[in-house]
């Protein structure tokens, strides 16, 4: 399940921890387990929200809308 998660972030753009929840099939605890493990390891950055994300609706679970990118080998994307 890891190498699915790592192989998702390396060829996608930046993803949500509901949008990789939904692709693996896997509950959002899970994937944000996986997704520490890849961070320890330098491998996974957490990326900044986009500046009004949060700050009107506040419909979303934060936690699930933390953007996620594989950083090892290319330089993150910061939209």
């Amino acid at each position: 399940m890891l190498i699915a998660l790592k192989t998702l972030l390396e060829n996608q753009a930046p993803m949500t921890v509901m949008a990789l929840s939904k692709e693996l099939h896997t509950p959002p605890s899970v994937v944000q387990a996986m997704l520490s493990h890849w961070v320890r390891k330098g491998k996974v950055a957490l990326m900044p929200k986009s500046p009004g994300c949060g700050q009107s609706c506040h419909r979303c679970n934060p936690e699930l809308t933390e953007i996620y990118q594989w950083v090892v080998g290319k330089a993150p994307t910061i939209s």
